[in-house]
C-alpha cells in the first residue's frame, strides 16, 4: 500500500480539491497496488471537519482532528503515524495530485530505492499553469554531491517525494521544532544516512502558489538562507 498523507489547517475549500484529486487516482492495470489518503487536521477552526460528515470524503479518507494546533511538522508526523502504507507520499493541503502519480510511483518500486524524487508543476490560485515555473528532479552521482547542491540553494525538494516508512522512522520523522522547510530538512537527513533517491521522470503533482502559500512568500534569497541554515545545523 502507498499512503498519501496530508496535514491541514483552515483550508477547507482547497482541501476539497486536494481530496478529489486523490480520489480520482487511476491504478489500472495494476491490481496489486492500493492506496489510502490520511488527513490530519492541526486544529482547524473554519469548519474543515464538515467535509468528512457525509459524501465520498467520509468513506475514502481517514480523517484525524487534533485538539489544538501544534505546528505543521507535528501534523505531518501524526498523519504518517496514522497511515499504514509501506511507502508515503506527502501531499500538501493546497496541492493536487495527478491521476497517474500513484501508479507511476508503484512502477518505480522495483529499483529498491528508499525514496523517489519526481517533478512537479506550479499553478496559481485557480490552478492555471504558470509557464516557466516547472521543477525537474536532477540526478546526482553521490549523496555528498547532492547535499552540496542543496546547501548552495541550487536544488530544491518539496512535495515531489515518496519515501519508505523504514527510512522515515530511521531518521526520526519531521523535526517538530521547524515551522518551515521541514520537508527539505527531512530529505537532507535521508542523504546524510547515505540514501540516494531514485530520480524518476514523471510529474507527481501541481503545486499551488497562492496568497497564503509560504513558498510564494519565500524569495530565492530566502531559500538560499534556509539552505545555509541547514548546512550549519548538520555541519558535524
Amino acid at each position: 500500500m502507498i499512503s498519501i498523507v496530508t496535514a491541514t489547517k483552515n483550508r477547507k475549500l482547497l482541501l476539497g480539491e486536494n481530496m478529489e484529486s486523490v480520489r480520482r487516482s487511476v491504478l489500472a492495470p495494476r491490481r496489486d497496488v492500493s492506496f489510502e489518503h490520511v488527513i490530519y487536521d492541526d486544529g482547524s477552526t473554519d469548519g474543515t471537519e464538515l467535509l468528512f460528515e457525509e459524501g465520498y470524503a467520509k468513506s475514502s479518507c481517514k480523517y484525524i482532528k487534533g485538539d489544538k494546533s501544534r505546528g505543521v511538522s507535528y501534523a505531518k508526523n501524526q498523519a504518517v503515524a496514522h497511515s499504514s502504507g509501506e511507502y508515503v507520499f506527502v501531499l500538501d493541503d493546497d496541492d493536487v495530485i495527478l491521476q497517474r502519480t500513484i501508479y507511476n510511483f508503484a512502477e518505480c518500486l522495483e529499483s529498491g530505492a528508499s525514496w523517489y524524487l519526481a517533478d512537479f508543476l506550479r499553478a496559481d490560485n485557480d490552478l492555471k499553469y504558470m509557464m516557466g515555473e516547472d521543477y525537474y528532479s536532477w540526478k546526482f552521482s553521490t549523496t555528498s554531491e547532492m547535499l552540496e547542491s542543496i546547501y548552495k540553494g541550487e536544488h530544491f525538494l518539496q512535495g515531489n517525494v515518496m519515501f519508505s516508512r523504514k527510512i522515515f522512522d530511521k531518521v526520526g520523522g519531521f523535526d517538530e521544532k521547524m515551522g518551515m522547510a521541514e520537508d527539505l530538512d527531512l530529505y537532507v537527513r535521508f542523504l546524510r544516512e547515505g540514501e540516494m533517491p531514485d530520480a524518476v521522470c514523471f510529474i507527481s503533482h501541481i503545486h499551488r502558489m497562492h496568497t497564503f502559500n509560504l513558498s510564494a512568500q519565500t524569495s530565492k534569497e530566502d531559500h538560499v538562507k534556509i539552505a545555509q541554515e541547514l548546512r550549519k545545523k548538520y555541519k558535524n
